[in-house]
């Protein structure tokens, strides 16, 4: 990144070198940079729509949602016209995510559809991502469990795509099915998540586990210390726990 930033100083304005410092800026977690540089690099490069995409993907990864699908707008408008290859599956999931990250989930939906349409050999990931944002708000739950089936069937072994059937069985009432697939992906995931141990507390206070379920949100409080949604289940439980008897207690463990 320094010698990047650097040669942009010394030399002529290069449109390999801005990508490269925009990708760079994007991996070292720094979006709000990476944002300034597709700026910089569309003006320098007008006719360059890669820039525009690279400024939405920037502003969605800086947390920006409604900017970033605002210049997909834009990108997905202009390059219709004279840049249809960049519309590719990439394009569209990228627009996807953005417009569920801002709220707009008709328009994400869309998007994720024919992100699928255009890239079959990636749809698993949409398939996962419209299943987990249906099931998440509770809708479309049979068609949001077949995709995820999908997913899943595609690769067995991803961790996000059976947090996402466990969790579609949650909102479906299946606690028991949720339960089984939580704790099958703690073993799968490498690293702990905690999303993965919030859903898996709540499907423990379905079955009533109760003390289970304050165990996980705890991890899951641990990782995202923020959180303040967890943060309030665990305080109107736990003190519920511990006034439980002994032999309760001892039940309430699987």
């Amino acid at each position: 990144l320094a010698s990047l930033k650097q040669a942009l100083l010394v030399a002529p304005a290069d449109r390999r070198r801005y990508t490269n410092l925009i990708q760079l800026s994007l991996r070292s977690g720094d979006a709000d940079s990476a944002v300034l540089y597709a700026e910089e690099a569309a003006k320098a490069f007008p006719k360059l729509l890669e820039f525009n995409f690279f400024k939405a993907l920037a502003l969605g990864e800086s947390g920006r949602h409604e900017e970033a699908v605002k210049v997909f707008e834009v990108v997905q408008v202009e390059a219709g016209i004279s840049r249809p290859e960049i519309l590719n599956g990439d394009f569209y999931f990228s627009y996807g995510v953005s417009a569920e990250q801002a709220g707009r989930y008709v328009k994400a939906a869309e998007a994720l559809r024919k992100s699928i349409e255009l890239d079959p050999a990636k749809a698993p990931r949409a398939w996962n991502y419209l299943g987990y944002m249906w099931a998440d708000r509770g809708e479309n739950l049979d068609e949001a469990e077949a995709l995820i089936r999908r997913a899943v069937d595609s690769e067995p072994d991803n961790g996000a795509y059976l947090d996402s059937l466990g969790w579609v069985y949650f909102k479906k009432g299946l606690h028991a099915q949720a339960y089984k697939e939580l704790i099958r992906v703690i073993e799968i995931l490498k690293a702990d998540d905690s999303v993965v141990f919030d859903h898996l507390g709540d499907a423990c206070e379905k079955l009533g586990k109760t003390a289970e379920a304050v165990t996980y949100w705890q991890k899951a409080l641990q990782l995202d210390a923020g959180n303040a949604s967890i943060a309030a289940k665990i305080d109107a439980r736990a003190s519920r726990v511990a006034q439980k008897p002994e032999a309760s207690k001892k039940s309430d463990s699987p």
